[in-house]
């Protein structure tokens, strides 16, 4: 392990980050076209004192070793340092797209090999010294290398405790008027969309056969007016989301053996087998689009509220307990709902 965290290191310290050959010819290209522009005049004028006068300026730099000037007819008018070919650049000057003469740069090897770097082989040391320690000192520090027992057993994890937890069922309104494919297709697409609102609302979620889908919500976390946002979130998702599928809610409440949020999905799966979920399916599909069908269970959490009305059906008058209905939340609460539809849409 020691050996391959110094390896890392001295490839990050010593790894190459530039070619000097790259270099060279970048740099004597742009130089050439550059003296090439400048002395473009003198060229076409063949003033030869001049251009002697620039090939000094230009070797007196060190990384120019030479310089050489040339006529169209490739005659020397001007030449200082060497002639050498090896790392020579030329360029051709021009005045009007009419060419008045050439130029040749011959760079000097030595500045542009690396030179000698202090900090690198001052950190390479610490790198070979300093490895060996640390990776002692990090493999005692893990449950690896840390071998010692316990002084204090750690308690089992106490049991959840049951909660009685609002349940949205969702009920695919048109299934009669789908086929079996785009019916299939409506459902994942609510079991989607129910997703997204329990990661907003701390809810589980899962398909009811073919008939529709379950929100249930984490009592702890989510209150009654928070799972009435939450009905009215998921039909502004399924309204927005493009699916075959129509869809009537219906709230109320179901028991959990533990916050829902906590099961995996065979606990799931046996709490769902166990729940008799026809009934509120059915109730479900009274609702109008749009609406907010509840039990008289949710209606008692919410406690008094104007915009509650209670829900009349013919078909509900053998069924225990009354129901009730929000056709529009409050301003505070549809805004807070439109918020979130927008946020979820935006990112799906």
């Amino acid at each position: 392990m020691a050996t391959g965290i110094t390896a890392v290191l001295l490839l990050m310290l010593w790894y190459p980050t530039q070619n000097a050959e790259q270099e060279m010819t970048r740099f004597g290209d742009n130089l050439a076209r550059t003296v090439a522009h400048m002395s473009a005049g003198h060229l076409v004028h063949k003033d030869r004192i001049e251009l002697a006068v620039l090939a000094n300026e230009l070797i007196a730099q060190p990384e120019v070793a030479g310089v050489t000037f040339y006529d169209t007819g490739n005659d020397i008018l001007a030449m200082s340092g060497v002639s050498e070919r090896r790392h020579q650049y030329t360029a051709a000057a021009a005045l009007d797209d009419t060419i008045t003469g050439y130029v040749s740069i011959v760079l000097a090897d030595a500045s542009f090999q690396p030179g000698v770097h202090p900090g690198r082989w001052l950190l390479t040391v610490l790198a070979v010294l300093l490895t060996p320690l640390l990776t002692v000192a990090l493999f005692q520090i893990t449950p690896r290398g840390n071998r010692s027992l316990p002084i204090v057993t750690v308690p089992e994890k106490p049991q959840a405790a049951p909660q009685e937890s609002f349940a949205l069922y969702v009920n695919l309104h048109n299934q009669l008027a789908l086929s079996g494919h785009r019916s299939n297709q409506a459902l994942q697409d609510a079991v989607t969309m129910a997703r997204e609102v329990g990661a907003v609302h701390a809810a589980v979620s899962a398909p009811l056969g073919t008939r529709g889908v379950i929100l249930i919500f984490d009592r702890k976390s989510v209150d009654a007016d928070q799972a009435l946002c939450a009905s009215a979130l998921l039909q502004s998702l399924l309204e927005e989301f493009d699916t075959d599928g129509e869809f009537r809610c219906y709230l109320d409440t179901v028991s959990c053996h533990s916050a829902p949020t906590e099961l995996n999905d065979d606990e799931l799966a046996a709490l769902i087998d166990q729940m008799s979920w026809e009934d509120p399916l059915m109730v479900a599909a009274m609702a109008k689009s749009g609406a907010i069908l509840f039990s008289e269970t949710v209606s008692r959490a919410l406690g008094s509220r104007d915009w509650v009305a209670e829900f009349r059906h013919p078909m509900l008058d053998d069924r225990g307990g009354a129901s009730y209905v929000v056709e529009a939340l409050p301003d505070a609460m549809a805004e807070l709902v439109t918020r979130q539809s927008r946020l979820i849409l935006g990112f799906s």
